[in-house]
């Protein structure tokens, strides 16, 4: 009777104090001198010390996720901050504007390909993709939206006849120069034109978007260069380029990027 009265006013006193392992070790201590049975109030002091020990374990990480959180609202609105700057800043310098959505992640549902054109219809359920949106894989471009519907888009791959994108020739990372990637066919792999012929284009040379033009977002992975040539006349330089994407046959999910607006692409400009 004694002793529980004990442990239960030194459980209260561990709870109030915050010196629970300090109490507690002095419990075990007297329980072990008063008798035999002293053992079992041993062990029920040692399990209240792993339970209040884990209680503050608990509390630390609350606390330490608390201030995670907080710092990652920090960072996303310091984010925002520059997002917003930027799109100023592009206004003020007369430079195409850029929409402030989101990308649109959307599951592709025909794919007609032929020897001239190569094209997919993806979902577009609710029209959240418009025309001229800029679609990609994970791994790179492969077109952009023509037409949008209320259910489906169309895309023009940029392996197709009538596809031309601005991009820019990188080597480790450095810019080497621009050129047009025009589409040859959907079994064939796109073609570098309209580069200058003193431009040693080597194969491995990195391909990305320019961002000209106002359609295609700038720096987006495209392809690598396969062989180069120089054109009848040494006027230009041309190479085929193997995209990154991975074959429009089997691509079943693409992203939708949302369009820049403010300037007529060089395609429609043709």
């Amino acid at each position: 009777m004694v002793i529980g009265l004990v442990l239960l006013m030194a459980t209260i006193q561990a709870r109030r104090s915050g010196q629970s392992n300090v109490i507690l070790d002095g419990v075990a201590f007297v329980a072990g001198g008063v008798s035999s049975g002293g053992r079992d109030v041993i062990d029920w002091a040692d399990r209240m010390k792993r339970s209040l020990t884990s209680g503050s374990e608990i509390l630390i990480d609350r606390d330490r996720l608390a201030a995670e959180n907080g710092q990652l609202k920090l960072q996303i609105e310091r984010l925002s901050k520059i997002e917003a700057d930027y799109i100023n800043y592009r206004e003020i310098l007369g430079l195409p504007k850029v929409e402030n959505d989101r990308p649109v992640v959307a599951d592709v549902k025909f794919w007609y390909p032929s020897l001239e054109s190569a094209s997919v219809s993806i979902d577009n359920t609710g029209q959240k993709i418009l025309r001229n949106s800029t679609i990609r894989t994970t791994k790179g471009l492969i077109g952009k939206v023509v037409i949008a519907g209320p259910l489906f888009a169309k895309v023009r791959l940029i392996q197709d006849r009538d596809s031309h994108v601005g991009v820019k020739v990188l080597r480790s990372g450095t810019f080497v120069g621009t050129g047009i990637l025009d589409g040859q066919g959907s079994n064939k792999e796109p073609l570098l034109h309209y580069v200058r012929p003193e431009l040693m284009l080597a194969p491995g040379d990195q391909i990305v978007t320019s961002g000209e033009g106002g359609v295609f977002r700038s720096d987006i992975p495209v392809g690598v260069i396969r062989s180069t040539t120089l054109a009848p006349g040494g006027i230009e330089r041309t190479a085929v380029v193997a995209p990154y994407a991975e074959n429009p046959v089997t691509i079943r999910t693409v992203i939708a990027l949302p369009p820049q607006s403010g300037a007529d692409t060089f395609e429609e400009k043709r």
